[in-house]
């Protein structure tokens, strides 16, 4: 299987209730593929350079990345939506 559109050093994980949705996110970019091999960055700008993704148990299209940054340490984001502080 070959992958496309994700950097080597990318973090992957997979969505916790649709089939074959997978989050990378590597360098400050926020990655989505559909099919578990081609991935397209869809938030390129405001995150962290380093983070960890979290995907939401139970819930569909639902990921945090947490970063070691404390200036803001938390992320919300959907893949189509732009990255939300946390309340």
């Amino acid at each position: 299987m070959v992958v496309t559109g994700l950097p080597a050093q990318a973090k992957v994980r997979a969505d916790r209730v649709t089939a074959n949705k997978f989050y990378g996110f590597a360098n400050g970019v926020f990655y989505v593929s559909t099919n578990g091999t081609s991935f397209t960055a869809t938030v390129s700008s405001g995150l962290p350079t380093s983070a960890k993704i979290v995907p939401v148990y139970n819930q569909a299209n639902d990921v945090w990345l947490v970063s070691p940054d404390t200036t803001r340490a938390a992320y919300g984001t959907r893949p189509t939506a732009a990255p939300a502080s946390p309340s």
